[in-house]
Formats: structure tokens, sequence, C-alpha cells
């Protein structure tokens, strides 16, 4: 197999891994805006079903086509030179950023709830999208690096 081929599964992951985190920043969003909204309608709750059944669809979508992806580099020659060090590496620092903004984020609820009366399900809600979102923007920070060569030159 040749480089082009571990840069086009290289590129085809950094893809798979923007389109997760646009179909997770919509369809988590919409429980974030329900938990914000007091004052809603049918025509609102409709709509924003209709999203995010959208997203949600798209997002099992391109979940298996991440899976087929990992099992079809897993299956080949290519699988240690597509998953190297520098992959590893770039995946556990994206999730001690999801870990670290999610501690951050509890700690702002807890400083805030001195002030005002917070709801513990709007707590839950937005921990876990902070984290989740936080630590896939990173991985999409770090494989775009990790893309480029990650070498500083």
């Amino acid at each position: 197999m040749t480089t082009p081929t571990i840069d086009q599964l290289d590129s085809r992951r950094y893809s798979l891994f923007l389109y997760i985190t646009v179909c997770w920043t919509i369809w988590f969003g919409i429980f974030v805006f329900n938990e914000l909204i007091t004052d809603r309608s049918f025509v609102m709750d409709l709509i924003q079903g209709i999203i995010g059944s959208v997203s949600f669809f798209f997002l099992v979508l391109v979940f298996i086509n991440y899976w087929r992806l990992s099992s079809k580099i897993r299956n080949s020659r290519l699988n240690e030179a597509v998953n190297n060090e520098l992959y590893e590496v770039n995946k556990f620092k994206s999730l001690a950023r999801g870990f670290w903004s999610l501690l951050i984020c509890l700690a702002l609820f807890l400083g805030l709830s001195y002030f005002f009366t917070i709801s513990a399900k709007l707590v839950c809600i937005v921990t876990i999208y902070a984290g989740v979102l936080s630590t896939l923007i990173s991985a999409l920070i770090y494989n775009r690096e990790g893309h480029d060569d990650g070498i500083d030159q």
C-alpha cells in the first residue's frame, strides 16, 4: 500500500470526526435549548423534533460509517500506519480535554448555584454537552495537526 492510501484514510477519518461533531452539536444542542426555553409552542416543539430526528439519523449514519472504516483499517496491513502512536496520544489528549472541561463546567455551576437556583437536569445536560463537544473539537484539532504530519518546522 502506498502513502496516498494512508493519507486518504486519515482525511476520511478527519471528515467523519467533523460530521460527528456537527451532528452531535445540533442533536444534543436541542436538549440544551429545550431546558433553557420555558415558553414553547407546538410549532417550536415540532421544528425541534424534526431537526433533532434528522441530526440523530445522520449521527447514526456517520457512526456506522466510522465503525466500517475502523473495521476496514483494523483488518488491513495499514492498521499500524494509520493508528500509530501520534493518533493514540491525540486520542488521550482529547479525552483529557473533555475531562477537564467537565470539571470546569461543574465548578462553574457550583459557583452559580450560590447565586441562582439551577435545575439538576440543566446541569447534567449542559455538562454532558460541554464534555462531549470539547472532546470532539479537540479530537478534530489534534487529528488535523496529525494530518498535517504534526511536525513543527
